[in-house]
């Protein structure tokens, strides 16, 4: 092989595959091959400034890139449905944390306008008349857009 910069083949890299075919990698498999002790030496030599990516950003074409490649099918996670009891382990960890006001901006503004689920949808006659009734019976007092408070009476 020459020296310097060499440029595989096409057909060079085929044949690499080939060869590889098969063979298992040589950690695969194996749990408990590192002492704890070596594992936080490890650990320890890839923090802060001694890791290869400390203080570098990731370009904003970059930043598209990694999220068009996660779009879709090609998530890891696509089609894929938590369990009842992981849905339930989740909102027994996420109940009674308190969001920060600017948390709740940001909540409430993507919620509003075109992007919406609902926007520009509006209910049949049928499920209009449901929702209705089922207002029927309850005090509900409205402020208008003047700051101007409504009242409905009860109506039985």
């Amino acid at each position: 092989m020459p020296t310097g910069v060499y440029k595989r083949t096409e057909e060079h890299n085929k044949h690499i595959s080939e060869s590889l075919m098969g063979r298992i990698g040589w950690n695969k498999g194996k749990t408990g091959i590192y002492s704890e002790e070596t594992r936080k030496k490890m650990s320890e030599s890839q923090k802060g400034e001694k890791n290869h990516n400390y203080g570098k950003h990731h370009s904003e074409e970059t930043k598209r890139k990694i999220s068009e490649s996660k779009i879709g099918e090609k998530n890891p996670n696509y089609g894929k449905h938590l369990s009842e009891e992981t849905r339930k382990k989740l909102s027994e960890v996420n109940k009674g944390k308190k969001l920060s006001e600017e948390t709740k901006t940001k909540m409430s503004n993507s919620r509003k306008g075109k992007k919406h689920w609902n926007y520009g949808k509006h209910p049949f006659e049928e499920t209009r008349k449901k929702m209705s009734l089922s207002h029927i019976g309850k005090n509900r007092d409205k402020t208008n857009l003047l700051g101007q408070v409504i009242k409905f009476k009860n109506i039985k």
